[in-house]
C-alpha cells in the first residue's frame, strides 16, 4: 500500500514538473514570437523611416539662454598633381579662416567676428557689432575707432526680435515644439506615401562588404514643397507665436509663397536609409535629386564606417553617363559635450578627379573646429568711441590702406591693384598726350 502511494506521489510530481516545463517552453515561444513580431514590424520601410525621423532631437537642454559665444575656425590642406596648382595650394594651405558670433542677450548686443591668418600672422581681424539702435564695424590694428554704419531699421528690428526669443525663459520648450512639429509633418507624409520601397543589397564600406536593408521614399518636387509648406503652416500655429501676430503672418506668407512656386512634376527627390541587423542599426544614407529638364541625377551617398566616421561619394548621372564628382571621409571628434558647452572637430577629406576640374586631380583635407559656450560671461562692448562712416577723413583712409599694405597676403593684393591702377592711368595719359600732339599737327 505504501508503495502504491509512493508511486502515485512520484507520478504527480513528475506530472507537475512536466506541466511547468510545458508552461516555461510556451512562455519562451510567446516571447520569441513577440520579439520576432516587433522586429518584423520595425523592419517595415515606413517604420524604419519614422524611427530615423524620431531620433532627431534638440541637443541643447539649457533651460534659459542669457549669452551664446560661438567660435569656428576653418583650415585646409590642399594638393594637386599639377605643378602650378600645387604651388598655389601650398600658399592657400597657410590660411586659417576664423568666424565668431556672440549673442549678449541681456544687453541686446550681437558681435560677429571675422579673422584671417596667413602663415601664423594676422591678415585681417574685424568685428561687426549690432545693438538695439546701431551697427558698428571695427578693424583691429587698422583703425582705432568703431565705425558706425547704417544697415536699416528693419534689420535692427529683426535682431531685437531674435534676442527676445533666445532670451525667453521658455526657449527650451520653443525649440522642442519646433522639432516636434517637424517630426509630425514628416511622419504624416511617410504614413500617407504610396511610393516607399525596400530591398536587400550589399554595399562596400572601407573595402569590406556589408549586407544592408535599403528603405527608400520618393517625393516629387510638388510633394516636397507641400511638406515644407505644411511645416510652415503648423509652425505658425505654434504656442511660441500665439502672442506675435506679425510672426504668424510672416510664416504663413512663407507657406503661401512656397505653394505658388511653379515646378516640374517629373522632378523628384529620393531618400534611402541603409540599416543592418535585426535591430536595424543605421548604416548609411543616400540622397538623389533628379531634374527632368536637364535630365540630370545628382547623388550623394553617406556610409557609416565607424562610430564617428562616414565615407561619402557625390556623383552625377547625365544622359546615361555616370560621373564621380568627389569622394572622401567625414570624421567628427567631440572633445566637450554638455548642456552649456560643446567643442568638436570635423575633418573632411575630398578627392576631386581631373574629369571634374578639367585639369588635374585635387586632394583636400578641411578641418573645422567649433566651440560653443552658452551662458558664459560676455562683457558689453563699449562703442562710445565711434565715428560715422561719412566722417572718416581722407588722411585716415590713406593711413588704413598703408597699414593694410603691411599685412601679409592682403598687402600684396592692394599693391598689385594700385600698380594696375597706376599703369592704366599712365597709359591713358600717354594716349591722350599722343592724341593731342596729332590733333595739333
Amino acid at each position: 500500500m505504501d508503495n502504491v502511494e509512493e508511486i502515485d506521489k512520484k507520478f504527480n510530481e513528475k506530472k507537475n514538473g512536466t506541466k511547468a516545463i510545458i508552461i516555461f517552453v510556451l512562455l519562451i515561444i510567446i516571447a520569441i514570437g513577440a520579439a520576432a513580431g516587433y522586429f518584423i514590424l520595425n523592419s517595415k520601410p515606413k517604420a524604419i523611416m519614422k524611427n530615423f525621423v524620431n531620433k532627431v532631437s534638440n541637443k541643447n537642454n539649457v533651460e534659459k539662454i542669457e549669452n551664446i559665444d560661438m567660435d569656428v575656425s576653418l583650415s585646409a590642406k590642399l594638393d594637386s598633381d599639377d605643378a602650378q596648382t600645387k604651388l598655389a595650394f601650398k600658399e592657400l594651405s597657410k590660411c586659417i579662416l576664423k568666424i565668431g558670433t556672440q549673442f549678449n542677450i541681456k544687453d541686446k548686443q550681437e558681435t560677429i567676428e571675422f579673422g584671417l591668418d596667413y602663415d601664423n600672422k594676422d591678415v585681417i581681424d574685424a568685428q561687426v557689432i549690432l545693438d538695439k539702435e546701431n551697427a558698428y564695424a571695427y578693424f583691429d590694428g587698422i583703425y582705432d575707432k568703431y565705425i558706425k554704419v547704417d544697415i536699416g531699421e528693419d534689420a535692427l528690428k529683426e535682431l531685437n526680435k531674435s534676442m527676445e526669443l533666445m532670451g525667453n525663459e521658455n526657449i527650451k520648450a520653443y525649440n522642442e515644439e519646433t522639432i516636434d512639429i517637424l517630426k509630425t509633418v514628416l511622419n504624416e507624409k511617410i504614413d500617407k506615401s504610396e511610393d516607399i520601397t525596400q530591398e536587400n543589397t550589399t554595399i562596400k564600406i572601407s573595402d569590406k562588404e556589408k549586407k544592408v536593408k535599403v528603405s527608400t521614399i520618393k517625393l516629387s518636387s510638388e510633394e516636397f514643397i507641400n511638406v515644407m509648406s505644411d511645416f510652415y503652416l503648423k509652425l505658425s500655429e505654434a504656442k511660441m507665436y500665439e502672442n506675435d501676430e506679425n510672426a504668424k503672418e510672416s510664416i504663413k506668407k512663407a507657406a503661401d509663397e512656397l505653394k505658388k512656386l511653379t515646378v516640374n512634376k517629373e522632378d523628384y527627390i529620393k531618400i534611402s536609409i541603409y540599416t543592418e541587423g535585426i535591430d536595424n542599426k543605421f548604416a548609411g544614407l543616400n540622397f538623389t535629386i533628379y531634374v527632368k529638364e536637364q535630365d540630370v541625377n545628382l547623388n550623394m551617398e553617406l556610409l557609416k564606417s565607424s562610430s564617428n566616421s562616414y565615407e561619402y561619394m557625390i556623383s552625377g548621372d547625365t544622359k546615361g553617363a555616370n560621373i564621380t564628382i568627389a569622394t572622401g571621409e567625414i570624421k567628427i571628434e567631440e572633445e566637450i559635450n554638455n548642456k552649456e558647452e560643446q567643442k568638436e572637430k570635423i575633418i573632411i577629406t575630398a578627392e576631386i578627379p581631373a574629369t571634374i576640374t578639367g585639369d588635374s586631380k585635387i586632394s583636400a583635407e578641411i578641418t573645422i573646429d567649433t566651440h560653443t559656450k552658452i551662458n558664459s560671461q560676455i562683457e558689453k562692448i563699449d562703442t562710445t568711441n565711434s565715428v560715422n562712416i561719412e566722417e572718416i577723413t581722407q588722411e585716415e583712409i590713406i593711413s588704413m590702406v598703408e597699414k593694410l599694405q603691411k599685412r601679409p597676403l592682403i598687402g600684396d593684393i592692394i599693391t598689385s591693384l594700385m600698380n594696375t591702377s597706376i599703369l592704366n592711368n599712365t597709359s591713358d595719359l600717354v594716349e591722350n598726350t599722343q592724341k593731342g600732339n596729332t590733333d595739333s599737327l
